[in-house]
């Protein structure tokens, strides 16, 4: 992944999901308006970042 499009996708995040206490994913689009999923540490810091997997997808109107 490129470090735009997890820029972009935090900038422009549609959902997050807060299931771990050390790790937050958001979900938004790259800047091809692909769906990825961001996990950021507590540091805070970019640990994570692919294509968004299904279960990140339920609450989000896409």
């Amino acid at each position: 992944m490129q470090r735009r499009d997890l820029c972009h996708a935090l900038r422009n995040y549609l959902d997050v999901f807060e299931g771990r206490s050390d790790l937050v994913m958001y979900v938004g689009p790259d800047l091809s308006g692909n769906l990825i999923e961001v996990g950021v540490s507590d540091d805070p810091r970019i640990v994570h970042g692919m294509p968004a997997r299904p279960q990140f997808r339920p609450r989000t109107k896409w």
